[in-house]
């Protein structure tokens, strides 16, 4: 699924900024992805490389629910 060095390599990449953001929304993130219906969240990888992490959780659920 995902690696911790592709993981950690993805992070070094980003702005300043985004690794705040990644920091600050990835436990919460994690959290509100496991409380919906038991399901897993995405991992750390594809949180980094989709841009999830610039997303609020409620924006997300919404995305999801449209599909």
């Amino acid at each position: 699924r995902s690696s911790k060095p592709n993981s950690f390599k993805l992070y070094k990449a980003l702005e300043k900024e985004d690794k705040e953001l990644v920091l600050k929304n990835w436990p919460t993130y994690q959290t509100e992805s496991i409380k919906d219906n038991g399901n897993y969240a995405k991992a750390l990888e594809r949180y980094i490389k989709h841009e999830t992490f610039k997303v609020s959780p409620k924006e997300e659920k919404v995305y999801k629910e449209a599909w």
